[in-house]
């Protein structure tokens, strides 16, 4: 259920607790599903370049699931990224431990925006359950605007297709109160899948949030979506970049 690499080891250790490791195990089927666009319809909203961003809107609630991925593959359904590099040795294929390497280690260097900061983690035992971190995002925002601040439980495992989906959700947690000249906003759900393919990997990214605050929720989408065609831009730039691992 769960595989531990040398990217998941950097954080304090705490007992795992059982009313997270139900809130993931009821979530994970649901999320998969919409990534691979089984859960949910989605309407292609942009394409440009090697990038597909995808909306749907879920019954009861006004605040849009967007879909974004890269794409070489015009003909692909679901669109599918072959993240290659050429050098003088010939093509270097992007591996799924150095994407998770980017994601864990290195976000930092193409996400400028946003902070991670590790609260807590539980690592599972050889699959009993699964293993998660607890993580306070902060995201800077345009002037006049407060930065938002997530409380989240990020976890994630590999599949038996040997794809690797890792998934992020919003919780309550009086132990973190809302840190000064932030507004706390709400993960619905966020997350990637990413599976090997011949000569790279294949990279999906779903997002639905509600960053709260007073901003009528069409502005925060069409910003949702910049923001997330920008971050595959940078994500894809880096990693054609640097497409081994350190």
């Amino acid at each position: 259920m769960a595989n531990n690499t040398k990217f998941f080891s950097n954080a304090q250790l705490v007992p795992s607790d059982p009313s997270i490791q139900k809130m993931i195990a009821e979530r994970f089927p649901r999320h998969l599903d919409d990534l691979t666009e089984k859960g949910i319809q989605y309407t292609q909203e942009k394409t440009g370049g090697n990038i597909t961003l995808k909306k749907a809107n879920r019954a009861g609630t006004d605040i849009p699931v967007f879909l974004v991925s890269v794409t070489n593959r015009k003909d692909s359904t679901p669109p599918f990224i072959t993240l290659t590099v050429k050098q003088v040795s010939g093509t270097v294929p992007v591996t799924l431990e150095r994407f998770i390497e980017a994601v864990f280690v290195e976000q930092g260097k193409w996400m400028s925006n946003a902070q991670t900061q590790i609260l807590e983690s539980y690592r599972s035992v050889e699959g009993q359950d699964y293993s998660y971190d607890i993580l306070k995002d902060t995201h800077s925002a345009p002037r006049g605007i407060s930065d938002r601040e997530f409380i989240a439980v990020r976890t994630w495992r590999f599949l038996p297709n040997g794809a690797w989906q890792m998934m992020v959700f919003s919780i309550d947690d009086p132990r973190y109160p809302e840190s000064p000249n932030t507004t706390r906003g709400q993960l619905m759900t966020a997350g990637w899948l990413v599976q090997p393919e011949q000569g790279g990997i294949s990279v999906h990214e779903i997002m639905q949030v509600d960053i709260k605050g007073k901003t009528p929720h069409f502005l925060v989408a069409k910003a949702e979506e910049r923001e997330l065609w920008s971050q595959f831009e940078k994500l894809e730039a880096f990693l054609r970049s640097s497409p081994t691992t350190r």
